[in-house]
């Protein structure tokens, strides 16, 4: 009798098994080998385009020139340069890498070079290509709108020469080797003599724009010194002219030692002291002449010649004296001569001293005003020295401003010298340390590097595409996915039975895989009817050729081999298809049947190589969905269950007929055919939504799966059991 299901259990789904991380993680690791075809296919795609690539695209060639940034300079003189050397550090060196492929310096090669007339770099004198003559057919308007621009045409316009030259840019490559001060200047051209010739033009050019830049800035300094020298004379010449003649105003003297009015100062003051001692010399003398009687006692008078032969002759006379007093009296004319000569002479000696006296009197009045006079001598230039402390002042700013003046323009004078001796002596920052030479071989494409890298890149397109294919397949392969999608555990995985007769398969090799699921699958049926018979056993799919009707039949001759009554039913009345896969002769059918033009007995037909029996089946067309209806067919379905214990219904899909839903509900199991690698999981959803709104009780099972490439994907479940033990099964 009909089995009236209640709403499914969820099944055991993948995300809820112990392993599922597990399986997963195996899953994805073995997603390349499952998709080998697609890597392979792709990577092999990948390496012949590039090859074609290579083909077509324009071999390049590079030529590279070696520059040493801040070369060590030659010094000739000893001076400063007028342009700083460029410092060696690494920012320096990657500014002059940018400095090489500067437009101006790029532009100054490409005139000297030739580089604007070259096809190569000017596209206007190139051929016109395939592109070329396509795009010349469309109108100016259109053109610009493809191009971005109006389409050059003139090779000599501004607009030419500007794309050559970025053409030109894009060739010439710089770069500094590593931790040094050398630059590598690489030019790529499609003939490697230009690419050499260029390469070194280029150097040289850089070379030659570093020695202009030295020689005018040298010119700079040499025009802005002249000037500055000029003006700089003029000052000096103006504060050594103030100087003179505010010494002139001032009546100061210059000397090498110090001021006039100071050397004379010092020289009053000398003469002062000397004339104070003198005077206090002279007083003593004639302090003393007048203390002394006469001032005989005088040394000016005892240091007298005259008055000491004065002295003399006053002596002599005494004497004379003497003797004539002891001879004759005091009136004797002798005496009395005698006496006169002593006074005659103690006169003169008296007039003598007079006069020394006089004369010291006299010293001492001239010491007193050569003192009085030299008194006022010193407070004059006393003074007059206070005046020239004053104007020193004034002197010693004008002087140093004059000496300042003066130092800055022989500095000047100097440098100016120095500079002009340098326009001869420049030498460049830089120098060529190798030469671009003419290369052999050339640097695009490389063959091997283009081959591995695009080997590579398209084994990684390959993989990429094998996981996004393996993303994107929704179609059933494993036990889990089946689960995942209908949410009901799978009773079996059937495989196929490849190099055989499907419909004899288990018949002609009962001991492959194949065979053996089927008697797992009918064993798994009489264990839900706990050994019971099967009863009507309906066989269906969500859409055609999902196995179904081989499932179905395998089904069934399994269940007459084992000895067990079994009967095999074909109502898809749509496509009918088990009579002509027994070879059975043609004759009644199951709508002879339902009814009424034949009886059951007159329409079962034997399977002549097992005994099964086999209700044919014929077209119904639009009417399948009444007969599936009708209460004749759920009679026809109870007469053989009561004279077979397994009755094996070959239904419609479900989603693709209605009637495949109607035959369901009226079977005790429904066996629900997905096909591995075919059928998808939102489908096999579908399919089984629509049998459990239909009442009945869908029992997944995994139908036509090859062994061989199921084995790759290491699921790991019975189907792979199958395939690893082949051989023991054939045993």
């Amino acid at each position: 009798m009909p089995v009236t299901a209640a709403p499914p259990p969820p099944g055991l789904a993948a995300a809820d098994h112990p392993h599922a991380q597990a399986d997963r993680l195996r899953r994805q690791l073995t997603v390349p080998w499952r998709r080998r075809g697609t890597i392979a296919a792709v990577t092999l795609l990948g390496v012949v385009l590039a090859g074609l690539v290579m083909v077509l695209v324009t071999p390049l060639y590079s030529a590279t020139a070696l520059v040493l940034v801040a070369a060590p300079q030659s010094r000739v003189v000893e001076m400063d340069a007028v342009m700083a050397g460029t410092p060696a550090d690494a920012a320096t060196v990657f500014t002059e890498a940018e400095v090489l492929r500067a437009p101006a310096l790029l532009h100054r090669v490409a005139e000297a070079e030739g580089v604007y007339a070259d096809p190569e770099f000017n596209a206007a004198l190139k051929p016109a290509g395939l592109v070329s003559l396509a795009l010349g057919m469309l109108p100016a308007e259109w053109r610009a709108v493809v191009l971005g621009r109006a389409p050059v045409e003139d090779p000599r316009s501004p607009a030419a020469r500007a794309d050559a030259l970025e053409e030109f840019r894009d060739a010439v490559s710089v770069a500094p080797v590593h931790r040094s001060r050398v630059l590598r200047v690489t030019v790529e051209s499609e003939r490697p003599e230009t690419a050499a010739r260029l390469a070194n033009a280029l150097a040289r050019a850089y070379l030659t724009a570093q020695l202009e830049a030295k020689f005018d800035a040298t010119r700079k300094a040499t025009e802005w010194l002249d000037t500055r020298l000029a003006d700089l004379r003029a000052e000096v010449r103006a504060a050594e002219t103030a100087v003179a003649d505010f010494r002139t105003a001032q009546g100061l003297t210059e000397t090498a030692e110090a001021p006039l009015t100071a050397q004379q100062m010092g020289e009053v003051s000398s003469q002062l002291i000397l004339a104070e001692s003198r005077r206090s010399e002279a007083e003593a003398r004639l302090a003393a002449a007048r203390r002394l009687a006469g001032g005989e006692g005088v040394p000016e008078v005892l240091n007298s010649p005259l008055v000491q032969r004065l002295k003399e002759q006053e002596a002599s006379v005494l004497r004379t004296v003497s003797e004539l007093t002891t001879r004759y009296g005091e009136k004797h004319p002798r005496m009395i001569d005698a006496r006169a000569q002593l006074d005659e002479v103690r006169a003169k000696i008296a007039a003598e001293v007079g006069a020394i006296v006089a004369g010291l009197e006299s010293e001492m009045r001239v010491a007193r005003a050569r003192e009085a006079s030299l008194r006022n001598s010193l407070s004059r230039l006393e003074g007059r020295d206070a005046q020239e402390d004053t104007a020193a002042v004034t002197l010693r700013e004008l002087e140093r401003e004059a000496e300042a003046s003066r130092l800055m323009y022989e500095g000047f004078l100097a440098r100016f010298k120095e500079t002009s001796a340098q326009e001869s002596l420049q030498e460049p920052d830089s120098r060529v340390v190798s030469p671009a030479v003419v290369p052999v071989n050339p640097s695009h494409p490389r063959r091997l590097a283009w081959l591995g890298s695009a080997g590579v890149l398209s084994l990684m397109a390959g993989v990429a595409l094998a996981y996004l294919r393996e993303h994107l397949d929704r179609a059933v392969r494993t036990a889990a996915e089946a689960e995942a999608a209908t949410g009901r555990a799978v009773l079996a995985m059937v495989p196929l039975a490849p190099g055989r007769t499907p419909a004899d398969a288990v018949l002609d090799a009962p001991g492959d895989a194949a065979a053996e699921a089927v008697r797992s699958l009918r064993a798994q049926l009489l264990i839900r009817t706990r050994g019971a018979a099967p009863g009507v056993v309906a066989v269906t799919s969500s859409l055609p050729d999902e196995g179904k009707s081989t499932l179905a039949l395998w089904l069934a001759r399994t269940a007459a081999q084992a000895g067990r009554p079994a009967v095999l039913v074909d109502c898809d009345l749509r496509r009918p298809a088990l009579a002509r896969a027994l070879g059975l002769p043609a004759g009644p059918t199951v709508l002879d049947v339902l009814s009424g033009e034949a009886s059951l007995e007159e329409a079962l037909a034997d399977d002549p190589r097992t005994g099964l029996k086999v209700l044919p089946g014929g077209r119904a067309g639009v009417t399948a969905l009444d007969l599936a209806e009708a209460e004749a067919t759920a009679a026809l379905l109870a007469d053989l269950k009561a004279r077979f214990d397994t009755v094996v219904v070959d239904a419609p899909p479900v989603l693709a007929v209605a009637d495949g839903r109607l035959l369901a509900r009226r079977a005790d199991h429904v066996l629900y055919a997905l096909r591995w690698d075919s059928t998808p999981r939102e489908a096999a959803a579908e399919g089984v939504r629509a049998l459990v709104d239909a009442g009945a009780d869908p029992l997944p099972v995994i139908t036509r799966i090859d062994l061989k490439r199921h084995a790759r994907y290491g699921y790991g479940d019975a189907a792979s059991v199958y395939g690893r033990y082949a051989a023991y099964y054939r045993a």
